[in-house]
């Protein structure tokens, strides 16, 4: 299974043309720019998906700000949706997640994370059935923190395709991201 199910040397390619943006973003930073030179999540991915004892859920793979609409009655979101499902499979629930926090501020990344996660959790559980067996045994919300910490390497090589189109504004709080996950272990 290829990620997206696009050819993976279409994403080592891609990669590769956006890490000169992150460098010249980021050129006080050489240690985080020599993990992340090194990084190709491809092999991760694949391994993950074919794991049994992983948890799998249906995974948009394509979940960005531009892939989510809300619908707002006075000035409050109500529903949210997510759109342009051409990509899906089955993947841990995490994937989703960290490509979508990858996206994110700082603020919400750091600051929002647990509450965001415990939600998703939640509403995981609704769908799996609460305390009920998800594949090998009962996924705990501190598994779903560890896989997120663990996967946020898939989140970080899909940033990277779309460097260059980091704005100036953003790239204080991506640098923070990127140190967090570095710290993590995850690149």
């Amino acid at each position: 299974m290829n990620l997206h199910g696009t050819n993976p040397q279409w994403y080592k390619a891609c990669y590769r043309e956006g890490f000169p943006a992150c460098a010249a973003a980021f050129p006080d930073s050489p240690d985080l720019l020599a993990c992340l030179k090194k990084l190709n999540t491809v092999q991760a991915v694949n391994e993950a998906v074919k794991d049994p004892a992983r948890v799998k859920v249906l995974s948009h793979t394509d979940c960005w700000n531009n892939n989510i609409m809300f619908k707002y009655e006075d000035d409050k979101a109500t529903d949210v949706k997510l759109v342009d499902w051409q990509t899906p499979s089955y993947r841990p629930p995490t994937f989703d997640l960290v490509v979508l926090f990858i996206y994110q501020s700082w603020d919400i990344f750091h600051n929002q994370r647990d509450a965001i996660l415990e939600h998703y959790y939640q509403e995981l559980q609704k769908t799996l059935g609460e305390k009920k067996s998800a594949g090998l045994h009962l996924y705990t919300l501190d598994e779903l923190k560890a896989d997120f910490r663990a996967d946020c390497a898939i989140g970080v090589f899909e940033r990277m395709l779309f460097a260059a189109e980091l704005l100036p504004s953003q790239q204080p709080g991506l640098l923070r991201i990127l140190q967090e996950v570095k710290d993590w272990g995850g690149i």
